[in-house]
Order: structure tokens, then C-alpha cells, then sequence
């Protein structure tokens, strides 16, 4: 679904913020094809999924 959100506007990519301790959570988006870039803000973390 991140997908078709992200091309029904235009987008290349979609952005998803976790804390890094919610193992969990970075695994279920890992496998929906999310990426660690390194990217934190502040306590979150940011992952990546690049649609285009």
C-alpha cells in the first residue's frame, strides 16, 4: 500500500519514523522493502522505501 500512497502523488519515496527500539516495528518494515539510511531525528529513526 506505501506504494500506490506514494504514486497517487507524485512521490519517489515514502518516509516512515520509528523508535530504534521497537524491534518490531523495524522488522516489519524491512520486509516490506523499508531501508536504515542512518537517518535519525532527535530519539526516531527514519526508514526509507524508494518508489521510482
Amino acid at each position: 500500500m506505501p506504494k500506490e500512497m506514494a504514486e497517487s502523488i507524485g512521490a519517489e519515496k515514502v518516509a516512515i519514523g520509528l523508535h530504534p527500539d521497537h524491534t518490531g516495528a523495524h522488522q516489519l518494515y524491512e520486509s516490506l522493502g523499508f531501508e536504515d539510511h542512518g537517518h535519525r531525528f532527535g530519539k526516531e529513526m527514519a526508514v526509507v522505501k524508494y518508489i521510482k
